[in-house]
């Protein structure tokens, strides 16, 4: 899967209209960069992301067999892990 997204840093009216713009240096930013862009012709900044996904596995299972699947999966690698400590346990020397 693969996912892209977009992000403009331009201004339109709305942005002009928020109430950031009543502190005076930001609101003279805020006219100048409106004009540059509507009024002179500049393309606002671009940004454009793209991430890629790779899926393995099954998407016809739902959540709760995925869930049950790992809760079976570690209760076999305890019941494992068990089985070898008693091994050890068995064979190693006692004094």
């Amino acid at each position: 899967m693969s996912v892209t997204l977009w992000d403009h840093f331009g201004l339109d009216l709305p942005d002009m209209e928020k109430k950031f713009n009543i502190i005076p240096s930001l609101g003279e930013v805020f006219v100048c960069w409106f004009i540059l862009q509507h009024l002179r012709g500049y393309k606002p900044f671009i940004t454009k992301i793209t991430f890629t996904k790779e899926f393995t596995g099954n998407l016809q299972k739902g959540k709760f067999e995925l869930e049950a699947e790992r809760e079976k999966q570690r209760e076999e690698d305890a019941r494992e892990l068990n089985e070898k400590i008693q091994q050890d346990i068995w064979t190693s020397p006692k004094f």
